[in-house]
C-alpha cells in the first residue's frame, strides 16, 4: 500500500531527514513511526505501572483505620 503525503513540508522534511540519514524516505518514516511507537508503549507502560502502584496504596489503605492528622495539617487544611 502506497502513503501519499499530501503536505508539500513534511514531504520536504521526510526528503531532508533521509538525505541526512543516509536513508531512503521509506526508512526514515518507518524509523519515525516505529520511534514514535516505541515511546507511546514506553509511556503507557509507566503509567500502568503508577496507576498498579496506586491500585496496591488503596488495597493496603482499606484495612487500615484512618486518622484525622494524615487527612488535615496543624492548621486543619486539608494534605495534599
Amino acid at each position: 500500500m502506497a502513503l501519499y503525503i499530501r503536505d508539500d513540508a513534511v514531504r520536504e522534511l521526510a526528503a531532508k531527514l533521509a538525505r541526512r540519514q543516509g536513508r531512503t524516505v521509506t526508512d526514515t518514516v518507518r524509523a519515525a513511526l516505529l520511534e514514535a511507537q516505541r515511546q507511546l508503549d514506553e509511556e503507557r507502560t509507566a503509567r500502568d505501572a503508577e496507576a498498579r502502584a496506586a491500585i496496591g496504596r488503596l488495597r493496603a489503605m482499606r484495612h487500615s483505620p484512618v486518622s484525622e492528622d494524615i487527612l488535615y495539617d496543624e492548621q486543619g487544611q486539608p494534605v495534599r
